[in-house]
């Protein structure tokens, strides 16, 4: 046993012990550290300890946290910052040796913004491609003449059929001819509403706000528009190749090509300069026949009025509703040396656009069609183009053979047909006419009915005689003698 021989000495020995006591927890506490961080078993206060050293690394500058790499080379546990955006909270994972940062957007920060992604062009539609077109997004008014302010002003007018926004960001307006290529690139048009586009600047239409400026003219001739939706399927087409005057719109009166309100059909607007983002008028009605201005005074005791005699009308009208009688109706010959309306079907119960017209060559030699066209007269007397000219191009009917002609989409027979018309040109039950115009623009023959319905009944001639009757049993045939 050994003495210390004073004070003095026993204290410097005390001294060292005591220092050699703390040199001993100090390794202790690193020791631990380096286990807590190592994944090592854990030890009492080693949740403190981590977090102290969190709170020794971690920056007094907001965003910023640092990641902690145990690893490296030199065994000293380098760190490295980076840049943490819109994170309160964090999650340590833990991967072999390292510690990454898993972030969320807290609630009390804004999301950060993005930058959209680049806007690529679509590739513009092939014009000839789709058919029978939806018409949700369809042409409503077309101001192809320009305005009583300039012939320059044109505009066109695209309505919204649907019952729902439509996305328009990617719908294509072309034209046959080149000059017209519009992407609308708008991101919905509301139900029942309307997307004007003005040409050459928002002066074209006084007042109203153009949602879209374009260049190109339309000819005052005839165009060939049609409007495709993002997959390239046809929405819309307007064939004005063989003349405006079967879509309507005035040249000299600057009346412009409007939409009907009932059937898609096309009118001259009753309004100067038209409707521009408003609802169409509506189709003009016919003359009275006959004014009261010009008619005698009745007398006081009118003699009886002499029983008028039987006279033949200029159409060729079926037997009155409900009649029994299978006599033929009185009717004019038919034309010699051309095709003739053979049949018409204006219905069915199913659907009142399953709809046919035959039409017959009775000569002895083919009939080419192209330049023929065939339109519908309403109960007003106006004329609305129901078969375009562009339509039977290059059509022929063989000699003593059909040729039919049908609604698109919408006849579903097992006669195939041979031409068809759009959609929404369509024909009606009562008191309506189709007319035959031949490629001089010559009116060849009309063909009309009054008060009979031909729903579910055909209206079929008599090529002997050439009269007409009603024909409970529609008999369609097509220029390959199909029945």
């Amino acid at each position: 046993m050994k003495f210390f021989r004073n004070k003095k000495e026993r204290s410097g020995i005390a001294g060292i012990g005591w220092l050699a006591a703390g040199g001993f927890l100090v390794l202790a506490a690193l020791a631990a550290l380096y286990f807590v961080f190592r994944g090592g078993s854990a030890v009492p206060g080693a949740a403190i300890v981590s977090e102290s050293a969190r709170d020794v690394f971690r920056s007094q500058e907001k965003g910023q946290i640092y990641e902690i790499n145990l690893d490296a080379a030199d065994g000293k546990g380098a760190s490295s910052a980076s840049e943490v955006k819109n994170s309160t909270t964090s999650e340590a994972e833990k991967n072999g040796d390292d510690i990454k940062i898993t972030q969320t957007s807290p609630k009390n920060f804004a999301a950060p913004t993005e930058k959209p992604a680049p806007s690529v062009p679509p590739r513009l539609c092939e014009f000839g491609a789709g058919a029978n077109p939806s018409r949700t997004l369809a042409f409503n008014e077309i101001a192809w003449m320009g305005t009583s302010r300039s012939a320059d002003n044109e505009w066109i007018e695209i309505k919204n059929n649907g019952s729902g926004p439509y996305s328009a960001e990617r719908v294509q307006l072309l034209s046959d001819s080149g000059k017209i290529k519009i992407i609308l690139g708008v991101s919905a048009i509301p139900a029942h509403d309307f997307y004007l586009l003005e040409r050459t600047d928002d002066d074209t239409v006084p007042g109203i706000a153009a949602d879209a400026i374009y260049t190109g003219s339309l000819s005052n001739s005839g165009e060939h528009l049609k409007l495709f939706d993002a997959n390239c399927g046809l929405l819309d087409e307007v064939n004005a190749l063989s003349g405006w005057g079967t879509f309507g719109g005035d040249n000299a009166t600057k009346n412009t090509a409007e939409r009907n309100l009932k059937d898609l059909a096309w009118h001259t607007s009753v309004s100067a300069d038209g409707t521009p983002r408003a609802e169409n008028s509506k189709e003009p009605d016919p003359p009275p026949q006959s004014t009261a201005q010009n008619s005698p005074a009745p007398s006081a005791n009118p003699p009886p009025e002499p029983t008028p005699p039987p006279s033949s009308s200029p159409e060729n009208l079926p037997p009155p509703a409900n009649s029994s009688s299978t006599t033929p109706v009185p009717s004019p010959p038919p034309p010699a040396g051309g095709p003739v309306i053979s049949e018409i079907l204006a219905g069915i119960s199913a659907d009142a656009d399953y709809e046919f017209i035959e039409l017959y060559n009775s000569t002895d030699a083919p009939i080419d069609l192209t330049g023929w066209s065939i339109k519908r007269k309403s109960s007003t007397g106006n004329e609305y183009s129901l078969l375009v000219a562009s339509r039977l191009s290059g059509k022929i009917i063989p000699p003593k053979s059909y040729f039919l002609a049908v609604n698109e989409g919408k006849y579903t027979g097992s006669v195939s047909p041979d031409v068809s018309w759009a959609t929404s040109n369509k024909l009606a039950y009562t008191n309506n006419a189709v007319i035959l115009y031949d490629a001089t623009g010559a009116k060849v023959e009309e063909v009309g009915w009054a008060e009979t319905p031909l729903k579910d009944q055909s209206y079929e001639r008599d090529l002997a005689s050439g009269t007409f009757s009603v024909q409970a049993n529609p008999n369609p045939r097509n220029s390959q003698g199909g029945n």
